[in-house]
């Protein structure tokens, strides 16, 4: 749809919104600027002037936490039947494309862990933009497309320069290539440097984990949880312990006795490799990827082509567990 203002012909641009009851319309971000200008109709009087609010095509199979998404559209109508019958034609077409978009709950994936799962790679050229058919929550627990830094929305992270690239971006390109009508949601919520005792049930980063899953659950489907963490429990004699009992809280109360939950291990020779290597034969439905073979930046941090085969590595395991559920 396009529109008339001064000489110039110009795309509609605008944004989702949650449906519900009618609200003021607040300004849309710069990259989201209305169209404002006259209306391209037959015989429309001079000086009346039209805003749409109309969801760009690359929103258009995503939709918001809590409703489903509609966009919403405010005109200046002139008393004439014909610009009357103009504005319904619109109103009917952003009806069905709200219809089309309720058919897109995502399978929804918990990453949670510190560093390696924040990702501390340097994000490749073809990572930039939106990842297709993945969403990630943002901070209003709302989907958004997918994009680069991950971690960037994690309501425990340090500071947003240094979320990069991790594993969950791996993970979502290879679950869609093996799976071409999916859609990914991605809840991604780590912090650099943490011990699993911070990630015990009452503790704030197990409640943040929680309460934004639970979030993601009210459209879409939880399928599994991501975590990888170690490093800051490398001698930990009882880290195996510690592990089974995150994975059995987590599943209580996300309320799903069968979640499966898939460690993957650290970098260099560490001994907690070990106990995440021995959780599969701990706790049902649970799996631990190796970290064999992939390189990193400073001993710790695995390198962007690391991360990547981390993450084909986690999606392996997570469609294995879900076949054998």
């Amino acid at each position: 749809m396009s529109i008339r203002d001064g000489g110039g012909t110009g795309e509609v641009a605008g944004r989702p919104r949650l449906a519900g009851p009618p609200t003021r319309l607040r300004a849309p971000p710069a990259a989201s600027r209305p169209g404002v200008g006259r209306a391209a109709m037959p015989n429309a009087p001079p000086r009346e002037f039209c805003t749409f609010y109309v969801a760009p095509p690359l929103l258009s199979p995503y939709f918001s936490v809590g409703g489903r998404a509609c966009w919403e559209i405010k005109m200046r109508i002139a008393r004439r039947a014909q610009r009357l019958a103009g504005t319904l034609a619109i109103l009917v077409s952003v009806a069905s494309a709200t219809a089309a978009a309720g058919d897109a709950d995502p399978d929804v994936y918990l990453l949670i862990g510190q560093s390696n799962m924040a990702g501390r790679a340097p994000i490749p050229d073809d990572a930039q933009g939106p990842l297709d058919r993945c969403v990630l929550l943002n901070d209003r627990d709302a989907w958004e497309p997918a994009a680069n830094p991950l971690n960037r929305y994690s309501t425990i992270r340090k500071d947003l320069k240094m979320q990069k690239l991790g594993p969950g971006w791996g993970f979502a390109q290879a679950l869609l290539a093996a799976a071409p009508k999916a859609r990914i949601g991605l809840v991604v919520n780590a912090r650099g440097g943490s011990r699993i005792e911070e990630w015990k049930k009452g503790t704030r980063f197990y409640n943040e984990a929680v309460r934004r899953a639970q979030a993601a659950m009210k459209a879409g489907t939880l399928r599994g949880v991501l975590w990888h963490q170690g490093e800051s429990n490398a001698t930990d004699p009882d880290y195996l312990d510690k592990l089974k009992q995150l994975v059995l809280d987590l599943r209580a109360d996300l309320g799903k006795p069968d979640l499966p939950f898939v460690a993957g291990q650290v970098a260099k020779d560490s001994p907690v490799n070990a106990h995440l290597a021995r959780l599969p034969q701990t706790v049902p439905g649970t799996a631990c990827v190796s970290a064999e073979g992939l390189k990193t930046i400073d001993g710790t941090h695995f390198d962007t082509a690391g991360q990547l085969e981390l993450g084909r590595r986690y999606a392996e395991s997570i469609n294995k567990l879900r076949r054998a559920e």
